[in-house]
């Protein structure tokens, strides 16, 4: 059992269960839930040393991820009740309601109630599409968020929003803004934008860049049909009979919706849909946005081409304007969500694509992602506590060992006894994926039972099996 950094894509969270908006993906993904940061798959990109485009823009010599799809109205509003019961930092911009019940332009994020105790709300029919009405500086905050592993204590200090791989501390004042760079150990962060370039428009087999999003070089076509004919995007073309992607109330297209017109890395949206943030400075007041958006009023060949450009203030915030997510730390095999840990949230997001995507789950390389997977995930690669104090003393221990104390014993039993004949995770019990806790995890315990990753067996423990425990859960299944 051995500690594997190899550097792969990763699912960015940087855990928990989506609340709501389940949906298969059209571009690939088996199930997909857009209102969780627990879902916000990262394509990698390499090819490192590429020349830039003619344009000047697109050289990057290392390899990072960026995000598949645009953040998402309902991932925001997990943020917003994760750190802004108080919204010191503006994160929550009125218009997001105000502006869709005027003309539909919002995102329809809902807030209630007083500062101190804000709960935030998005439709379900919003909670799969782009947030919009996002500065920078939200952007930058939403980053640090992820980097410090998505807390949730309702408050925006340095442990939450201000620090992490961007230094804001409080920071609102757009001249000062401007003076914010990434940390030397930034993770999450909003893409350069030679990184948002790259991953758009590069095409490593040719050496060369696409003009659109899309991988061609041909002006996308803008009609939402199933199934996507490739080489579409969501925009309006004043130019010609088409006219806008979507109409009231939507206009913006959910996360994946053309599944045949991603970008050479893997990328959705990168033409229209909103523009998006990148963290590259112009000058002292000003960062660029890439990408065109939903409502492109002239020219729409040209704003939603790899030549088009907009830089506006760190504050600003408009209908056009959301963002994506990039990770440029080195991340851990196993740490699918990004938050520099290898542990049971992992696990659960491993279970959760059983079927789907092979990068980054199919850790065995054998083609599917299965259970096999999950095995050699747990007795390779989670990180076990044995003193529970926060610092990881190993890596791989046995199935079984729900708390990740490096041994299974009568505290994962009683774990198990919680919450058997339901469903849960792997801290709950759960040892095989199948999101029941029931007999058939039990065996997987009792096989394991004793079993140390850091030390010979501990025989004595295995007794307990046989006092009681294993009576009691027969007991209670016998009742379901």
């Amino acid at each position: 059992m051995k500690h594997v950094t190899t550097t792969i894509a990763i699912l960015l969270a940087c855990a928990g269960l989506a609340r709501a908006g389940t949906r298969a993906d059209l571009s690939g993904d088996a199930v997909v839930h857009f209102v969780t940061t627990m879902d916000m798959p990262l394509m990698s990109v390499g090819d490192t040393g590429n020349a830039a485009d003619a344009t000047g823009y697109g050289a990057v010599g290392y390899e990072y991820k960026i995000g598949k799809f645009e953040v998402t109205a309902g991932q925001y509003t997990e943020f917003l009740n994760a750190v802004a019961a108080t919204d010191t930092y503006d994160l929550y911009n009125l218009n997001m309601d105000v502006y869709y019940k005027l003309d539909g332009s919002g995102c329809q994020i809902i807030r209630t109630g007083t500062s101190g105790s804000y709960a935030y709300t998005v439709a379900a029919d919003f909670e799969d599409r782009p947030v919009n009405f996002v500065s920078w500086a939200d952007g930058a905050r939403f980053a640090n968020w992820l980097h410090n592993g998505r807390p949730t204590t309702g408050v925006t200090d340095l442990t939450t929003t201000e620090d992490g791989s961007y230094y804001l501390n409080g920071e609102t004042v757009n001249a000062n803004l401007g003076l914010i760079t990434r940390e030397a150990d930034a993770t999450c962060v909003i893409p350069s934008e030679d990184e948002w370039y790259k991953a758009a428009y590069y095409n490593a087999a040719g050496s060369s860049y696409y003009t659109y999003g899309t991988g061609s070089n041909t002006l996308p076509s803008n009609i939402a049909v199933d199934p996507d004919p490739g080489n579409n995007a969501n925009f309006y073309d004043p130019d010609t009979a088409a006219g806008p992607t979507l109409g009231s109330p939507y206009f913006r297209t959910e996360a994946g919706e053309f599944e045949n017109s991603d970008s050479p890395y893997g990328l959705f949206d990168a033409s229209g849909n909103v523009r998006e943030w990148s963290d590259t400075l112009n000058g002292q007041y000003r960062r660029a946005s890439r990408g065109g958006h939903y409502n492109t009023d002239y020219n729409a060949d040209v704003q939603i081409s790899s030549a088009f450009r907009v830089t506006g203030f760190h504050t600003s915030e408009s209908f056009a304007l959301g963002f994506r997510i990039a990770n440029i730390g080195d991340s851990l095999t196993g740490d699918f969500d990004g938050d520099g840990d290898v542990d049971e949230d992992d696990i659960d997001m491993l279970c959760a694509n059983m079927g789907g995507d092979l990068d980054p789950y199919d850790l065995n390389s054998d083609g599917v992602v299965d259970e096999d997977d999950m095995i050699y995930h747990v007795e390779n690669l989670v990180e076990y506590d044995t003193n529970q104090d926060g610092t990881p003393d190993g890596n791989g221990t046995y199935r079984g060992d729900f708390n990740l104390d490096g041994v299974v014993n009568a505290t994962d039993l009683q774990l198990m006894k919680g919450s058997f004949g339901g469903a849960g995770g792997y801290a709950s019990g759960n040892a095989n994926c199948d999101a029941f806790i029931n007999a058939t995890d039990l065996q997987i315990l009792k096989g394991n039972f004793g079993l140390s990753a850091s030390a010979a067996p501990e025989p004595l423990t295995i007794g307990l099996l046989a006092v009681g425990g294993l009576a009691m859960l027969r007991r209670r299944n016998n009742r379901k």
